[in-house]
């Protein structure tokens, strides 16, 4: 067992460093003890030793994706990283993918997570707004107004107090622009990949900047519009490129470990990252299938 565990320590200290926008890799065991941690600080990947490794049994993520159907995957709200109990200090925004494994006789494994580290796309916003489903900011020109959600700070900060008359034009619906007697917003609604949940990006604008002439508001107006559809683009291009992808090829593999086809090699035979992928995958997969052995004859 020690030597499988080590291999996939290795493993996954690889897959994260490679990548390089997974904040945390972690298998969890099926009462949601942390068997394997690799931490990834923006430059390097650690592996947590193991009198670190910390319960996660009570946590959402793992209550809500230990009990998937093999193959399905489980994608979190987009929020604050916890540490015992506690938000991380400096903030630290993620979305956790999580996917169930089993041993070959059927019986619950555990849990592959990966915790992605959302900084990398909510920095490019700019002075944009972005907002989840409910109205409530992941990014604001104004930092005190972010993370107002009741699962993160609980300060109620978010666009249904600003705009209480708006809230119901700008949630919602696919997109468009929303004109105040003070301000011009323009909004774009996105999809968050595998998932049901949707956020918004909103520009505002003061209309007195607007609207000086009739020549400078079609200018700006131009250009507010252009920019919200390039930050929705952009963000979308971001989670299918950076995130998508990876977890898709992530969970066929899982699905394949579940359904107890162990013994067939992932030959993606492709120069391309997603080739380098699918081979970190056929590793990840040999030290998994180890591991999960070693502890069923355990």
């Amino acid at each position: 067992m020690r030597s499988a565990r080590g291999e996939l320590e290795q493993e996954f200290r690889s897959f994260a460093q490679q990548r390089g926008i997974y904040y945390q890799v972690r298998y969890l065991d099926e009462r949601g003890r942390e068997v394997v941690r690799v931490d990834f600080d923006g430059e390097q990947a650690s592996i947590r030793s193991r009198n670190r490794l910390q319960d996660k049994s009570g946590h959402y993520y793992f209550e809500e994706s230990v009990g998937l159907l093999p193959g399905r995957v489980f994608v979190s709200p987009l929020d604050l990283n916890r540490e015992q109990g506690k938000i991380e200090v400096p903030h630290r925004p993620v979305i956790r993918y999580a996917t169930p494994v089993r041993f070959s006789d059927g019986r619950k494994a555990g849990v592959v997570l990966t915790n992605v580290d959302a900084t990398q796309f909510l920095s490019a916003i700019g002075e944009a707004w972005l907002v989840d489903e409910k109205g409530y900011y992941f990014a604001h020109p104004d930092p005190e107004k972010v993370w107002g959600s009741e699962r993160d700070l609980g300060t109620g900060e978010g666009l249904r107090k600003d705009n209480p008359e708006d809230i119901s034009q700008l949630l919602g619906r696919q997109g468009g622009q929303l004109e105040t007697a003070s301000r011009l917003i323009t909004y774009q609604s996105l999809q968050v990949p595998a998932s049901d949940r949707y956020w918004t990006v909103l520009s505002v604008r003061q209309s007195d900047e607007l609207l000086t002439s009739v020549t400078e508001f079609r200018i700006n107006f131009g250009a507010i519009l252009a920019g919200a559809l390039l930050v929705a683009l952009l963000l979308a291009w971001f989670l299918d490129r950076r995130i998508s992808r990876p977890i898709e090829y992530l969970t066929e593999q899982a699905d394949k470990v579940s359904m107890g086809n162990l013994l067939n090699p992932i030959d993606l035979r492709d120069a391309t990252e997603i080739g380098r992928l699918g081979e970190a995958f056929e590793r990840m997969r040999v030290s998994m299938v180890r591991a999960i052995e070693h502890r069923r004859r355990a």
